[in-house]
């Protein structure tokens, strides 16, 4: 008699379910939440008739049953055409109002389950919602804008994997139709410290677009080469300057902090060619009429080049100078040695203290040391 009793219960609300989903009219996106509020609580009445009959019987029903699908059937239709006047800029927290209320009915899988291993509430989300993004991401989205994240994050994972499938293409796209020469032609025809320069490099600045949607791309490789790529091309553009060297680090930086392997050393190679030419052209040793940009500039990528690919520049163009200039000093009869110490010592105060703690650097400035010394030494012979 119980079991008769519980399973008439449960037969109920089966029905109840069913009865109020025919029953409602959704007439507005807007009046989604509130049409759906009489069917949400029915799913909270079915849930308890199938603990009763799991706690009188030993029986899970919810599962056994299939008791989810009871649920997310109901939700079909309305789901459908919720979704198919969703403005998502305008509404986007539609997905978090109509999918919380949902959660303790419904059961959600691992990313990357095959269509149909999907749960009942996965299969509903990616027949109804997940059409609906992946048209608003191909004609409705930019990059910049970061209502597609907030939508994202209110999905089960399944359901946004499915959603950020055409996501990587679209930034691919993007990126593609930036012509970097074209952009560094610009930034040179303006003045680079100008709001006009500055404006010419934004289309460069590809962590703004890419980086944030990097979670939702199960693949990123592709991707990340092409940006690479393109960064590559606007440094064969580029012509460091004291006044352009800020801006570049700030296009370049956050890409050589998150690239990898060869992608990563050909990107900093390719600083490092330009840093390597700036010196060649723009910098030598001249204790009278000193130009220090140069070597600024170089310093500036300290941190942000790796160290085997940025010392190897500074050692050739600037340590090795240094000793070559300070010999060549040195052998001249006239020389004046404290005019010679003052100038070590303003070299030396020149490397910020995390540069100079490299023990290399340190050696040099020792070797100079001892040149000074043993010059001193032959002078009083």
């Amino acid at each position: 008699m119980v079991r008769i009793e519980v399973m008439q219960s449960l037969h109920d609300a089966i029905a109840k379910v069913g009865a109020i989903s025919r029953d409602i009219q959704i007439d507005t996106v807007d009046s989604a939440c509130v049409g759906l509020v009489d069917l949400y609580e029915s799913f909270a009445q079915l849930r308890d008739a199938a603990r009763v009959i799991e706690v009188r019987c030993g029986f899970d029903a919810w599962s056994e049953l299939g008791l989810e699908r009871v649920v997310t059937d109901s939700l079909y239709g309305h789901f459908t055409r919720v979704f198919r006047g969703w403005d998502v800029d305008a509404q986007a927290d539609l997905v978090k109002q109509l999918v919380d209320p949902l959660l303790p009915y419904v059961s959600t899988t691992d990313v990357g389950v095959p269509a149909d291993e999907m749960t009942p509430f996965e299969s509903l989300l990616s027949r109804t919602l997940v059409p609906r993004l992946k048209q608003y991401t191909s004609t409705e989205w930019t990059p910049s804008s970061d209502t597609l994240a907030h939508v994202l994050a209110q999905l089960p994972r399944v359901a946004a994997a499915e959603a950020s499938t055409n996501i990587s293409a679209i930034l691919q796209r993007t990126i593609e139709n930036i012509n970097p020469r074209l952009v560094m032609a610009q930034y040179k025809h303006a003045l680079v410290s100008s709001e006009a320069g500055l404006t010419a490099l934004l289309s460069l600045r590809f962590d703004h677009s890419v980086i944030p949607w990097l979670p939702f791309i199960n693949e990123p490789s592709e991707l990340l080469v092409i940006v690479r790529r393109k960064l590559c091309t606007a440094l064969d553009s580029w012509t460091p300057t004291k006044e352009s060297n800020s801006a570049m680090i700030s296009i370049v930086s956050p890409w050589l902090e998150l690239l990898h392997g060869k992608e990563q050393h050909k990107l900093a190679s390719k600083v490092c060619e330009r840093l390597r030419t700036m010196l060649e052209t723009a910098f030598e040793f001249n204790a009278q009429r000193q130009v220090i940009w140069p070597f600024k500039v170089m310093l500036k990528w300290h941190n942000i080049v790796p160290h085997a690919l940025w010392f190897p520049v500074l050692k050739q163009r600037v340590l090795d100078g240094f000793l070559n200039y300070l010999r060549m000093w040195l052998e001249d009869t006239d020389a004046n040695y404290a005019e010679i110490a003052d100038w070590y010592w303003q070299w030396k105060q020149m490397y910020p203290v995390d540069v100079f703690a490299s023990s290399d650097i340190q050696g040099v400035f020792r070797e100079a040391l001892v040149y000074m010394a043993f010059a001193v030494e032959q002078k009083g012979k």
